[in-house]
């Protein structure tokens, strides 16, 4: 009898431990799921689970993008990302203006210059945007930009690269709330393709980038360790020629600022002094054939980031 119990035991225990082994089994399977989602969240526009538009009734933009679906040549890419873009700042746009109404409203009515200069701003993106994007889903729209932008980018489009490089891992939508797991996703793919495309664009003398550049060898070591602080920093030479430009082409106060950091990058000593010449001289060379006649530029407008001028 109780050889029976002990028999019973043995047998009991080992179905238990068989059905931990099972189980642990089926949550590998799952986490490995789960990261091959993460890896491909952003790609197939069509599985996001979110509705491209209001069924009855898609939008232009939710339209145009169901056409693009599974076409993949480089014009389309970039068109996707314009104009997701696009509805972005449209849709930012509508959220500024309903905050400095609010605004208004609590202060009885009174708008001050700068509010009213804001309030232009935004109703003639509006005019611009209206017919592509009203009536889209904002959280969709946000991810497909997302996806594009990198698409574009590794299609070699300088304003994808130089969007990217400058905009980060954020989606530039005051209302789109995402899973941590997208947002450590959005971070890795940043990583990933960061210095690359710094890279292409500081050759290419981008002053967004430019700016974007020298801000981080100027920069204050993080507080917390960052996987952004394994990114090595920028090539010198042409993160000094590019911030020149920049500082020649942006508005008056941000050139100041810029100004001042090309000082204190100077006197880092990273490059000699024939370098920083040449630097200079590029720069001066590509002022007067790009942008002598040109307005200043916003180099805080994330411009490249959409087609609106």
């Amino acid at each position: 009898m109780r050889t029976s119990r002990i028999i019973a035991v043995f047998v009991l225990a080992s179905l238990v431990v068989f059905a931990a082994f099972l189980w642990q089994r089926l949550e590998n399977q799952n986490e490995r799921k789960s990261n091959e989602v993460e890896v491909d969240f952003p790609e197939p526009l069509h599985s996001l689970g979110f509705p491209l538009a209001n069924k009855t009734k898609p939008s232009e933009w939710a339209r145009r993008q169901a056409a693009r679906e599974g076409v993949s040549d480089m014009e389309t890419v970039v068109e996707a990302f314009r104009e997701s873009g696009n509805c972005l700042q449209y849709f930012v746009a509508q959220h500024e203006m309903a905050t400095i109404n609010g605004d208004a409203r609590n202060a009885g009515g009174a708008s001050s210059d700068d509010m009213g200069i804001s309030l232009r701003r935004y109703e003639a993106i509006l005019d611009q945007t209206k017919d592509l994007c009203s009536g889209s889903d904002e959280e969709t729209v946000a991810r497909v930009y997302m996806a594009s932008v990198l698409r574009a980018a590794l299609q070699g489009d300088a304003d994808a690269q130089s969007c990217f490089v400058i905009s980060g891992s954020v989606i530039p939508s005051p209302k789109v709330m995402v899973s941590g797991r997208y947002t450590k996703y959005l971070e890795s793919r940043y990583l990933a393709h960061v210095a690359t495309f710094t890279q292409s664009a500081l050759e290419r003398g981008d002053p967004y980038v430019g700016r974007n550049a020298i801000n981080r060898y100027l920069s204050s070591p993080a507080t917390h360790d960052s996987m952004r602080d394994t990114l090595p920093l920028p090539d010198p030479y042409l993160t000094l020629r590019a911030s020149y430009l920049a500082s020649l082409i942006a508005l008056p106060a941000q050139r100041a600022s810029l100004e001042k950091s090309i000082s204190t990058f100077e006197k880092l000593h990273i490059l000699p002094n024939s370098e920083i010449i040449s630097a200079r001289k590029w720069a001066e060379d590509a002022f007067a054939r790009n942008y002598s006649n040109a307005q200043k530029i916003d180099l805080g407008s994330f411009t490249p980031c959409h087609s609106l001028r």
